[in-house]
C-alpha cells in the first residue's frame, strides 16, 4: 500500500492520550477552584481595601485562579503570583506537576515525529522476510504457496517465508480478492500492515485501477507463461516465429502498456502515475506440446 504524509489538524496532541489530556483538563480547573478557595479562606490575605490597592484576594478571582494554572502549565509569566504560604505551597506543587507533564509530552512528541517519518524500506524480498512490522502472505494452497514449501531446501528466504506460513497461518488467505480486500484494509487499521504476494502481471492491473496498491522489489519464483498445443501441429513453429518478432519489434512492451495505462482505447487506468519498471518488462511466451 502507497504511504502518504497525513496532515492532521490536531497533530500535536497525538503524543499524549485523550484520557491524559482529560486529566490535565480537571486538573486545571480543580487547582484553580481550590487556589481561589485558599486565597478567599485565608486569614493572611492582606487587604487594602482602604488604599484601594488591588490585594491578592481581588486579583485571584475564579478566573484568574484557574489562569494562573493554565499561565504555569505553559510555562508562561503571570501578572500576580500567590503571597500566601499555603497558596504558595499549592503553586509549587503545581508547577512540579507543570514540568513533569511539560517533559512527558516534549519526549512523547520527538518520539511522535520520529516514528511518523520513519517508514519499514521494503525493496525486495529479503527486506520483506528481515522485519516483523508488516505482515505478508498469499493465496492458501496455490501454486505460489506451494512453491515456497518444494523450494525452501533450495534457498534460505523462501524457507524462512515457508515457515513463516507455517507458524502465521492467518496471514494466508482463501482468494486473491481477499488479499488485496485485506492490503486495503490497511489504510484504516494503522497497526495492521499486510503485503499480498500474488502473479505480477495481476499486481500490475491492480495498481492501473487503484492507486493505493504499489508493487516493491523485483519478481522472484519466475516461471514462464507457455500455450499447450497438440502434438505434431504445423501452427507451432509459425507461432513461435511470429511471438519472436513481436518480441523483438517490442510489441508485446507494447501491448502491455496499452492494456496497463489505457492508452489507445485500452483498459481504463484511473492511476495516471503508473510507470512500468524495468523489471516488470514482458517476458517470452514459450509455446510447449
Amino acid at each position: 500500500e502507497k504511504s502518504e504524509l497525513e496532515l492532521e489538524a490536531f497533530g500535536l496532541l497525538y503524543p499524549l492520550n485523550w484520557e491524559v489530556w482529560g486529566a490535565i483538563l480537571v486538573a486545571i480547573i480543580m487547582i484553580g477552584s481550590i487556589l481561589f478557595v485558599i486565597v478567599r479562606l485565608s486569614p493572611y490575605t492582606k487587604l487594602n481595601v482602604a488604599n484601594e490597592e488591588e490585594t491578592e484576594r481581588t486579583q485571584f478571582s475564579m478566573i484568574n485562579s484557574i489562569w494562573f494554572t493554565i499561565a504555569s502549565l505553559m510555562q508562561q509569566g503571570c501578572d500576580y503570583h500567590p503571597k500566601t504560604l499555603s497558596s504558595r505551597i499549592l503553586g509549587a506543587f503545581w508547577w512540579l506537576f507543570t514540568m513533569i507533564v511539560i517533559s512527558t509530552y516534549t519526549a512523547n512528541l520527538a518520539a511522535f515525529l520520529t516514528s511518523s517519518r520513519m517508514e519499514t524500506p521494503i525493496d525486495s524480498l529479503e527486506d520483506l522476510v528481515g522485519q516483523r512490522v508488516i505482515t505478508y502472505g498469499t493465496v492458501k494452497d496455490s501454486p505460489i504457496h506451494n512453491a515456497f514449501q518444494e523450494q525452501k531446501q533450495m534457498n534460505p528466504i523462501y524457507e524462512s517465508i515457508a515457515i513463516y506460513f507455517e507458524d502465521n497461518p492467518e496471514v494466508l488467505v482463501e482468494t486473491a480478492a481477499e488479499g488485496y480486500k485485506k492490503v486495503l484494509n490497511s489504510t484504516t487499521n494503522k497497526n495492521e500492515k499486510y503485503a499480498f504476494m500474488w502473479d505480477e502481471a495481476i499486481h500490475d492491473y491492480k495498481m492501473t485501477q487503484n492507486c493505493n496498491y504499489k508493487t516493491v522489489g523485483k519478481p522472484f519464483l519466475l516461471k514462464g507463461y507457455g500455450i499447450a498445443m497438440q502434438k505434431g501441429s504445423p501452427y507451432r513453429e509459425n507461432m513461435s516465429w511470429a511471438i519472436l518478432k513481436l518480441q523483438e519489434r517490442n510489441k508485446l512492451k507494447e501491448l502491455k502498456k496499452t492494456w496497463f495505462s489505457g492508452e489507445s482505447g485500452g483498459s481504463s487506468n484511473i492511476c495516471s502515475n503508473w510507470v512500468q519498471d524495468d523489471h516488470h518488462a514482458t517476458k517470452g511466451i514459450e509455446l510447449v506440446n
